[in-house]
């Protein structure tokens, strides 16, 4: 409760678990006080559409703690992506909740193919964004209006940051 930074992470049916790992776990080392697992220098809630187990795309399933909380509890709110067809699941709820969150001015992190779902709440109209190179042509044919961008780790452009995912997180 009195965590310095608080994030949200939205996981996608699907979604890639080294991206979600590679940065959660980045982030819980780089404030651990110990070996207890986490800190009070941060929290983190891990969120999903239904509180039903999400599968990722290596078939390992999450546990979330719950539906979309109101995003003024978080200072970054983490979607991860992964396979194309969770990110094309995206319901138009998730739409407007990303949209709510940007006007709140919290920072929205969009990792893997959940690129392509800030795209269709219209968060990177003219702004750059960094894609996974395998889903770059797809994305360039559906979203003509964004810059995507395949040799940078990660981007931000104004309070948005695009991240293709992988190995990637951990830098990011």
């Amino acid at each position: 409760p009195g965590a310095v930074l608080k994030v949200g992470f939205i996981l996608l049916p699907g979604f890639d678990f080294l991206s979600f790992t590679g940065i959660i776990e980045t982030l819980r080392q780089a404030i651990d006080l110990g070996d207890v697992g986490r800190s009070a220098w941060a929290s983190w809630s891990i969120m999903a559409s239904d509180p039903a187990p999400v599968a990722s795309s290596c078939g390992a399933a999450v546990i979330p703690g719950g539906t979309w909380r109101d995003n003024a509890d978080f200072d970054y709110l983490v979607v991860v992506g992964g396979r194309l067809s969770g990110a094309d699941a995206s319901r138009p709820e998730l739409l407007k909740y990303l949209g709510q969150t940007v006007q709140r001015k919290i920072t929205v992190v969009a990792l893997s193919s959940a690129v392509f779902v800030a795209a269709q709440a219209g968060l990177l109209r003219g702004r750059r964004c960094a894609v996974p190179w395998l889903l770059y042509q797809e994305f360039k044919t559906r979203f003509p209006e964004t810059r995507p961008v395949i040799d940078d780790i990660y981007v931000e452009d104004r309070g948005i940051i695009t991240c293709p995912g992988g190995t990637a997180s951990f830098d990011l």
